[in-house]
């Protein structure tokens, strides 16, 4: 493998790169790697590229980022929005939650059951249309 050599920097870019490639080589892949929409709103870091006579290897790395976050910030300032839940009686909170989990079921289940019988019901392709499986294709002779 060929020894990392040319660095520079490309549109703010640090990158180093193989000697065996060209400086137009570089910025070629450079901008192709930049307007990557897998790079589109997170900061790139910093590009390699190696080339090993048969391949031309790209390693892109994100660019670090550096969140500040205040020391006082205790648990207490953290669960203040949830401190009307102290008041509530556990046992009210199970009921609930009970509840809900079962009102959640029975309407998954009737959705499922109605989703079951229009699935069984419905009529044929209509005119025109010839089924392959699970795919229809419109305009083609049954």
């Amino acid at each position: 493998m060929a020894q990392l050599a040319r660095e520079r920097t490309i549109a703010d870019t640090p990158v180093r790169a193989d000697l065996s490639l060209s400086r137009e080589e570089i910025n070629k892949l450079v901008y192709e790697i930049i307007q990557d929409p897998a790079w589109e709103g997170r900061p790139l870091g910093r590009i390699e590229i190696i080339h090993d006579k048969q391949w031309i290897h790209i390693y892109s790395y994100e660019q670090p980022v550096t969140q500040l976050v205040p020391i006082k910030m205790t648990s207490k300032e953290t669960m203040q929005p949830f401190s009307w839940l102290k008041k509530v009686p556990k046992k009210r909170l199970y009921y609930v939650l009970a509840a809900a989990t079962i009102g959640l079921y029975i309407t998954g289940v009737v959705i499922w059951k109605n989703h079951s019988q229009l699935v069984m019901h419905s009529p044929g392709p209509p005119e025109g249309v010839r089924v392959c499986g699970e795919l229809r294709i419109a305009g083609s002779s049954a």
